[in-house]
């Protein structure tokens, strides 16, 4: 039986690369608070910083496992790095959603849904809801 606790994250990959898919439990567990609060830091949710945190490990898994990894730096700033490319992608989704104040009702805008598949329309259609209900709650005589 192999330990895996005490090897390096490199060790970790080529084990898990050649199979051994413990190997990159360790790995998940070892990274996995760390990438989840980089996350959360920036969207401010802890509902889709754990869908973006799980697409992380996603984009780990299949990059590893089509060979793509290159041991070039170290597996942790690699990693921080696709979660912070996948909430950059998260950010730019909600930039299409957009307010826009018609006299004394509030509305969102339409959303171009053409490239989305179906799981993306729920997920807008949901965050559409959110916004929708959030905005109802502001006051609308608020001085600016």
């Amino acid at each position: 039986m192999i330990t895996y606790l005490k090897k390096s994250d490199n060790e970790l990959i080529n084990l898990f690369t050649a199979g051994h898919d413990n190997a990159l439990d360790s790995l998940v567990k070892r990274y996995r608070d760390k990438l989840f609060r980089s996350i959360l830091f920036l969207v401010k949710d802890e509902y889709h910083a754990e869908d973006i945190c799980q697409e992380v490990f996603i984009k780990i898994i299949e990059t590893l496992k089509s060979g793509k990894y290159k041991e070039e730096g170290k597996f942790l700033p690699w990693a921080l790095k696709i979660a912070h490319n996948l909430t950059v992608d998260y950010f730019r989704k909600l930039k299409k959603l957009s307010f826009v104040n018609h006299g004394d009702t509030d509305s969102l805008e339409s959303i171009n849904c053409a490239e989305q598949n179906a799981e993306d329309k729920i997920i807008t259609v949901q965050n559409m809801d959110k916004a929708k209900i959030c905005w109802s709650n502001y006051p609308k005589n608020k001085e600016r």
